[in-house]
C-alpha cells in the first residue's frame, strides 16, 4: 500500500508541470490566482499563487503603516482556508495547517513575533513582481465526498482577484477550471 505522504508530492509534480503558470513560463498576470488542487483518500492539499496587485493592490514594500495594515489583514484573511475555499460540507474537512509566503513581510513577522508559519520574502521579483503563495492541508473524514469546489469566498476576500486558474488531480482523474466571480464552482470530474 502507498501511503498518502510518498505520493503527494509526486501528485504536486505533476499539478506543477502541467500548470498555466508553468505552461506560460512563469507568465505574471495581475488579477489572476492559480490553485492548485490534490485530492488524495483524506486529504486535500491547495496552493494558491496570486500577486500582490490582487491581494493587497500594490506589488512593492508597504511605505506606510495604512499598507502594512493592508498586508497585515490580507495574511489573516489567506490563513482562513475554508473561507477561501469551500469543500461539500459532506466531506467533514478541517484545515490542519496552511503556510504562507509572504513578500515584504513586516518588521514583527522578521523579527519572530509571528505564531503562523509565514516565510517572508523581502526579494520581489526584479521586474518588481511579487506573488504571494499560501499552502493549505485539509484532512476529511470522508474524501471521496470532496467532488468539487466553490473559490467564492476567494473572490470575495479579494475583488481584484478576477480570474482563477484550477489544476486539480484526485485519486482517478485530473483536469482543470477557469473560475471567475459568478462563476467560482467546479466539479472534480473529467467533462
Amino acid at each position: 500500500m502507498t501511503s498518502s505522504a510518498g505520493l503527494a508530492p509526486v501528485l504536486w509534480i505533476a499539478v506543477a508541470l502541467f500548470s498555466p503558470a508553468c505552461l506560460a513560463h512563469g507568465a505574471h498576470v495581475h488579477g489572476v490566482a492559480n490553485v492548485e488542487l490534490v485530492r488524495e483518500r483524506d486529504s486535500v492539499q491547495i496552493q494558491l499563487t496570486a500577486d500582490g496587485e490582487g491581494i493587497v493592490g500594490f506589488e512593492r514594500a508597504p511605505r506606510d503603516a495604512a499598507e502594512q495594515a493592508k498586508v497585515d489583514a490580507a495574511r489573516s484573511r489567506l490563513r482562513q482556508g475554508p473561507a477561501l475555499f469551500a469543500l461539500p460540507a459532506a466531506a467533514g474537512c478541517r484545515q490542519v495547517s496552511s503556510v504562507a509566503e509572504v513578500p515584504h513581510a513586516g518588521a514583527a513577522e522578521a523579527a519572530g513575533e509571528s505564531d503562523d508559519r509565514d516565510h517572508h520574502h523581502d526579494d520581489a521579483k526584479a521586474d518588481g513582481h511579487a506573488d504571494w503563495k499560501v499552502s493549505y492541508v485539509f484532512r476529511c473524514v470522508r474524501g471521496a465526498a470532496v467532488d468539487g469546489v466553490d473559490l467564492a469566498g476567494l473572490f470575495g476576500a479579494f475583488p481584484d482577484i478576477t480570474r482563477a486558474e484550477l489544476q486539480w488531480i484526485t485519486d482517478d482523474a485530473q483536469s482543470g477550471a477557469e473560475l471567475a466571480p459568478g462563476r467560482s464552482r467546479t466539479a472534480l470530474v473529467v467533462q
